[in-house]
């Protein structure tokens, strides 16, 4: 038979008592969810287009519907007919608006870094990359022992520490850090650009980025400047 175009009232009337509910998610489910989905003919008359003749279904439970095969028992037009009554009663009676309603996402709170102490002295001497072409770029390398704390409920993973005013370069950082305990580690970064010089103490603090691209800043500190013993150029 050729297909019709199903009356704008009666498809209307369909979507309005089955608020675009799926007929056969609630008959078997219980699923009183809004669904993407389709009009279906419960007799597969696409002629017969009037409200009786229609059920609002979702894409998956249409497609099993209207499917031809001979390997399971496919749903039935009495089953089609009970599930649309069942859910247009529930529909009637408003049970959709009593649905529980999905958690809040809560936000997280972002963790207070405190670095209790220096193991000894910050230090910070002139590094080097090694280029291709066989010279050597200079960068500022740091090295600094700390006890650090955080009042997270959860573990952090520090990806990166380099001081305020550089951008880092290259670094060995990546220590998980547990919550509410303190830990010790070693932050060592190469940072660029060079600031001081060999000789003088420089007040600073450091930036500290977790996994989630959180930023932190540990308190100023004063810390001396030492040489490494390769800012040279090779001859």
């Amino acid at each position: 038979m050729a297909r019709k175009v199903t009356p704008k009232n009666d498809e209307t009337e369909v979507l309005v008592k089955g608020a675009r509910r799926c007929a056969f998610c609630f008959y078997l489910l219980g699923d009183l969810n809004e669904k993407l989905g389709q009009l279906a003919h419960i007799d597969h008359d696409h002629s017969n287009s009037c409200e009786a003749n229609l059920a609002f279904l979702c894409m998956e439970h249409h497609s099993l519907y209207d499917a031809k095969t001979s390997q399971h028992k496919n749903y039935t037009e009495s089953e089609l007919k009970r599930a649309k009554a069942a859910l247009e009663a529930a529909i009637a009676a408003k049970q959709h608006f009593n649905l529980p309603q999905p958690p809040r996402s809560i936000g997280r709170r972002k963790p207070k870094l405190n670095v209790v102490y220096n193991i000894g002295q910050c230090t910070w001497s002139v590094g080097g990359r090694m280029r291709p072409d066989g010279k050597m770029d200079k960068m500022m390398q740091i090295g600094f022992w700390a006890i650090i704390t955080s009042n997270a409920d959860e573990p952090l993973v520090l990806l990166e520490a380099y001081p305020e005013g550089t951008e880092l370069e290259m670094s060995n950082f990546g220590q998980t850090l547990p919550p509410k305990r303190p830990t010790r580690m070693m932050i060592h970064a190469f940072v660029l650009p060079i600031i001081g010089k060999i000789g003088e103490s420089l007040r600073t603090r450091f930036i500290i980025k977790d996994q989630y691209g959180r930023v932190y800043y540990t308190p100023k500190g004063n810390f001396r400047w030492i040489s490494s013993g390769i800012e040279k150029q090779p001859d």
